[in-house]
């Protein structure tokens, strides 16, 4: 057979498995074509956020996408602002991915995540019309914050014995905390269960009189950080108290402040009655015009005069506060309708006491101050009604 005609019958047969064959190849490179459209999300991207809106610092955020994606052509699409170092993981045949900080996520800041849905070759390209992104947005909690700190930041008399009790407003899990006592670093602590209460244990080993400052660290949990570098978040200052001068107690009926020899003359001759003398700075007690004791008293200094005149005890209490002055008034005894009254020296929440040095001086707000003893033995003796008579 020549060739020519071997060439003109099996031409119907050549034509028609190379257009088969053609046909097949543009199938295969639509189907490729649109399956990378698919999987890159050019073709109805769909996908949530499956995380809460509020996350931890180190949580990761975990999308879902409704069909399989092409990881490296998601990974190079996806923005993060602000600016994030993250890393990818995928699960679920490349339906889920998670985008987790490298270190971790700022504390308090809010962020915004963009997916283009955009692979190498685009149809989209092709006719100008760009896909629409995939938009999520997140709030990353907040430290956790100071509430409040034992002693009080500006205590002026904290006892030296105290331990410094910090209380933060949630758990500090997952949080590097220090804290820095100056000038003090001889000092452990411990925390209850939730890490929300730190309480520094001082051992006693506080000085009076002597300022402290406590400075509270923190930052997300991170092997990179050094705890004495952490960011200071809160700072409080207090003072310890002065170094108390201990007054012993006097044995009954040999009161060091009693002034023997120096009663005055009774001025009411029937039943109980207190008088006090300003000039000679003493208090005498007399029942039936007999003087049972008289002692030593401080009572107001000028300008804050002790009132003179006759008046009665109106009430007693065994350990008043002063609220103005900040202070105990130990077996109190008021007799005027202003607030005078006839009490023991003064303390303040410290411990720390009046001396008995200023007895016998005019140096009290106008209340009648007795010694540790005598304003013991004045209370037990007196009752409500007692009369006052007070002169010089």
């Amino acid at each position: 057979m020549e060739l020519d005609e071997f060439v003109k019958k099996h031409h119907w047969y050549t034509s028609f498995w190379a257009d088969v064959a053609w046909a097949l190849l543009g199938a295969l490179a639509l189907l490729f074509i649109f399956g990378s459209q698919y999987a890159t999300g050019e073709i109805g991207l769909s996908a949530n956020m499956e995380n809460a809106l509020l996350i931890g610092p180190k949580d990761s955020i975990i999308i879902n996408f409704n069909h399989p994606m092409v990881p490296a052509e998601v990974e190079k699409n996806i923005s993060i602002n602000p600016d994030a170092e993250v890393q990818f993981s995928w699960e679920n045949n490349y339906q889920k991915i998670k985008i987790k900080p490298v270190h971790h996520f700022n504390s308090g800041a809010n962020y915004a995540i963009e997916i283009k849905p955009q692979s190498a070759f685009s149809i989209s390209r092709l006719i100008e019309r760009e896909a629409d992104p995939a938009n999520f947005s997140f709030s990353v909690s907040e430290m956790p914050k100071v509430v409040s700190i034992a002693p009080v930041s500006g205590e002026p008399n904290a006892k030296i014995d105290s331990n410094v009790v910090v209380k933060f407003d949630k758990s500090t899990v997952g949080y590097d905390i220090n804290f820095v006592v100056e000038p003090f670093d001889d000092f452990g602590f411990e925390s209850n269960n939730e890490k929300k209460t730190f309480t520094i244990l001082t051992g006693g080993k506080l000085a009076h009189s002597k300022d402290y400052a406590v400075s509270v660290r923190e930052a997300v949990s991170d092997q990179k950080n050094d705890g004495k570098k952490l960011p200071e978040v809160f700072r409080a200052n207090f003072k310890t108290e002065s170094e108390p001068v201990i007054v012993p107690d006097p044995a009954p009926n040999t009161v060091a402040s009693a002034v023997p020899n120096e009663a005055e003359k009774a001025k009411i001759a029937e039943g109980k009655y207190i008088d006090i003398n300003l000039a000679k700075q003493n208090l005498s007690i007399f029942e039936n015009g007999k003087s049972l004791g008289t002692y030593r008293v401080s009572t107001g200094k000028r300008g804050m005069a002790t009132p003179a005149g006759t008046f009665k005890v109106m009430s007693k209490t065994g350990r008043a506060y002063s609220k103005k002055y900040n202070l105990y008034m130990p077996f109190w005894m008021q007799f005027t309708g202003a607030g005078h009254g006839i009490h023991e020296l003064p303390e303040w929440k410290s411990g720390y006491k009046e001396g008995a040095n200023h007895l016998g001086t005019p140096v009290s707000h106008g209340c009648v101050r007795l010694g540790v003893g005598p304003a013991k033995t004045v209370y037990n003796w007196s009752d409500v009604g007692t009369p006052v008579v007070i002169h010089y």
